[in-house]
């Protein structure tokens, strides 16, 4: 009897055993499905973050097509391109430009 008890403990210690493993394993399962989610959620932002790049993107490089275009039209229909800069003061290097009576009220 004492041997049949013995590998009745036995037994009972590996079931045990096993379920103290499927514990383990559950566990872990559950802390991977959550992390998963977290990163599902996240390449979610990053997709919606970069469709919205590209489109502001494509946006912008539109407008600047359009306004090369309408340049190059305008160029060729004969329309002084407007100058990119403005003209540089005539004043010497270290010295103020002149400044009119009106300009100076403004600021006044």
């Amino acid at each position: 009897m004492t041997q049949e008890l013995a590998m009745l403990m036995g037994a009972m210690g590996l079931v045990l055993a096993v379920a103290l493993v499927q514990v383990m394993v559950l566990v872990r399962l559950t802390r991977t499905a959550s992390n998963l989610t977290r990163v599902h959620d996240r390449l979610t932002r990053l997709t919606v973050a970069l469709d919205l790049l590209t489109e502001t993107t494509e946006a912008g490089f539109g407008h600047i097509a359009a306004q090369v275009d309408a340049r190059i039209a305008a160029g060729r229909a004969g329309a002084a391109l407007a100058p990119a800069t403005r003209k540089a003061s005539r004043s010497t290097p270290g010295r103020r430009a002149p400044v009119t009576r009106e300009l100076a009220q403004e600021v006044n």
